[in-house]
């Protein structure tokens, strides 16, 4: 998707603080915070002092977007508010003659600036009610020309000193209002992508999710979040591999959206979806908003705290590999072996590419005719940890061979310094758990959903 971006300093990013023409860092400025959201190719080509042009500009003929927002400066010119309306109008019809390419007039987004504020720039109550009305203007003139339209003054953009630009969190708000109007065709609710500098922000929204998925996210190392809003969201949700975790206020109003959302934040065809336990709000949204698709299961809690293993007891475990197995440490072959097969590729699978997963990740596989046929592997990484992924292909089960892999694992990381997180998704699980040395810590709940409605 790329998209084009064309506007004054606002759009430019102009620091009103620094000497003229000084910018806001890349972070702060909402055409670079759109495409950080969104992870389109977005263009900046705003301009210090631009007022609305009058002949029509020439863009890439392969943008799929063309963002406009211009007339701030006009207003300050001294026009009225009908003129600017009446000069963007021209513009937009310039570009339908063909500066804005083949698709024509389907690829721009006009937006109404928000409105200026009483600050060292703007003085007299006039302006202020002209960059006002401007808004309503632009909306009819959207709809004469057939463009798109949004109005920026909805979003709770904040403005300097001069009542002109935009503060840093203006900025920020801007990207946010611009992100849920092109996301989700302009109704409210959509849900807001996290930013990777703010990952520490929503952190209190999943108190109470003892997970170390959880950890890794907030500490940058894996996975995604989206909040309803920024700052002081009020619900969350973090997606890695094939799990989902979701916090904050149950009650909220947006509560039950995200909760009939889910699925579209699903890696793949379901996922687990874990919440604190400390009440069954989320559990009980969930299952009412998915009655064709979810349910509620329940996994078993091993104690997270630094083990004192039985050293020799794991090494006899490690060792004792049946006739005709092979173990081996994961390689990059190993790697796309499990990503080959649906049982295996949560070894890896939390991990955005092989790369990182061989940098940052390691495991180990039991191999019979060449092929994983059992392993253990990190499936994240925090500081100081890692998650525990075991798993048989279904043909093999029962037969004790994931066991060596996960003694070897944990041998592995007792030498790294590391914690070796568990946490068991049936008695299986547990049973192993338990032989390898862990405590049991009881049930919890979780809710698994799937895409497709459950026949």
């Amino acid at each position: 998707m790329k998209v084009i971006c064309f506007g004054d300093s606002n759009t430019y990013g102009y620091d009103p603080r620094s000497w003229i023409g000084g910018r806001y860092a890349r972070e702060d400025r909402w055409v670079d915070i759109l495409a950080d959201m969104t992870g389109w190719d977005v263009s900046n080509m705003g301009e210090n002092g631009r007022a609305i042009p009058t002949k029509a500009a020439a863009f890439a003929e392969d943008a799929d977007m063309i963002i406009v927002m211009l007339g701030t400066n006009d207003l300050l010119m001294g026009m009225e508010p009908e003129a600017v309306s009446e000069k963007m109008e021209r513009f937009l019809s310039a570009l339908d003659a063909g500066g804005a390419g083949d698709a024509g007039m389907e690829k721009i987004v006009l937006i109404a600036p928000p409105p200026v504020t009483a600050g060292e720039w703007v003085q007299d109550a006039d302006t202020i009610g002209y960059s006002i009305r401007l808004a309503e203007l632009y909306g009819k003139a959207a709809e004469r020309c057939g463009v798109r339209f949004a109005d920026a003054g909805k979003w709770n953009v904040s403005m300097t000193y001069d009542g002109v630009h935009f503060t840093e969190e203006g900025h920020r708000a801007f990207a946010e209002g611009l992100y849920r109007y092109l996301t989700d065709d302009a109704k409210e609710g959509a849900m807001i992508k996290v930013l990777d500098h703010q990952r520490k922000d929503v952190a209190y929204l999943f108190d109470g999710i003892w997970d170390s998925m959880v950890i890794a996210y907030l500490q940058g190392y894996q996975g995604k979040a989206w909040v309803n809003r920024m700052p002081e969201p009020d619900i969350g949700l973090i997606a890695s591999g094939e799990y989902l975790f979701i916090g904050g206020d149950a009650d909220h109003d947006e509560a039950g959206k995200l909760a009939a959302d889910i699925s579209g934040y699903i890696n793949g065809d379901a996922a687990t979806v874990i919440y604190s336990q400390s009440s069954m709000a989320w559990r009980d949204l969930l299952l009412s908003a998915n009655p064709g698709n979810a349910h509620e299961i329940k996994r078993h809690w091993i104690v997270q705290r630094d083990y004192d293993f039985d050293i020799g007891r794991l090494q006899q475990f490690a060792g004792n590999i049946p006739e005709g197995y092979e173990m081996r440490a994961f390689d990059r072959e190993l790697y796309d072996q499990s990503m080959s097969e649906a049982w295996s590729e949560e070894f890896c699978n939390a991990f955005s590419s092989p790369e990182e997963f061989l940098e940052e990740g390691f495991g180990y596989g039991l191999m019979r005719d060449g092929r994983i046929v059992a392993g253990t592997a990190s499936m994240s990484v925090y500081d100081g940890g890692v998650e525990i992924q075991v798993a048989t292909k279904e043909e093999f089960r029962r037969k004790g061979l994931a066991l060596p892999t996960a003694a070897r694992f944990i041998l592995e990381c007792i030498d790294r310094g590391i914690r070796p997180c568990w946490d068991a998704a049936n008695s299986i699980s547990l049973h192993m758990a338990m032989k390898l040395g862990y405590e049991y810590n009881g049930e919890y709940s979780a809710v698994h959903i799937s895409k497709e409605e459950n026949s």
